[in-house]
């Protein structure tokens, strides 16, 4: 939030980040620049309300953005795709949870459909935004938050680490070369 340090932020040329930066928040950072660059408002509705609807995440645009980014930070650091959360589920009684359990015996074979989310991590690690143009610009993203960007803690040198996520991140296209 406002008036706090940041470990790293992302700018229409690429990625800073401090050597002090958590593990993975070159990923973190990297979520956002595909996220409030290159996503387009419907595209954003959909992450946004299957945010909601699939793994319960609330709050402001802000807050879900952030938490959206940590979930992408967790998978490229693990490869396991976040957890959903099914709110219907939870609502259910107990006969029908053993039923539906039963049921899902025989449905054992069927793989369950990637979420929009799931999709969008997998095509972000694979580089399908490489050649995308921003559909937004810095003056609309300020306004979507309605606060000015963080202040960095401090920059220094990275860490060899951060610098072999951020060489992953050049070659996918997520973040430029340096000319």
């Amino acid at each position: 939030s406002m008036g706090k340090y940041a470990y790293g932020t992302f700018t229409k040329d690429g990625i800073t980040l401090s050597k002090l930066a958590p593990k993975g928040i070159e990923y973190h950072e990297a979520f956002h620049r595909v996220s409030l660059l290159l996503l387009d408002d419907n595209n954003r509705k959909k992450l946004f309300d299957e945010a909601e609807k699939v793994y319960n995440i609330t709050g402001s645009i802000r807050d879900v953005e952030e938490k959206l980014a940590d979930m992408f930070k967790q998978y490229m650091l693990t490869g396991e795709m976040p957890k959903r959360t099914d709110n219907k589920q939870s609502k259910r009684n107990f006969i029908r949870k053993v039923f539906d359990w039963f049921i899902s015996l025989f449905n054992a074979n069927k793989q369950i459909p990637k979420t929009y989310t799931e999709k969008l991590f997998e095509d972000i690690a694979s580089g399908k935004f490489k050649h995308n143009k921003p559909v937004r610009t810095w003056s609309e993203i300020d306004r979507m938050f309605n606060e000015h960007s963080t202040i960095l803690k401090q920059i220094d040198s990275l860490t060899s680490e951060q610098q072999r996520h951020i060489n992953y991140l050049q070659q996918i296209g997520i973040v430029s070369k340096k000319p």
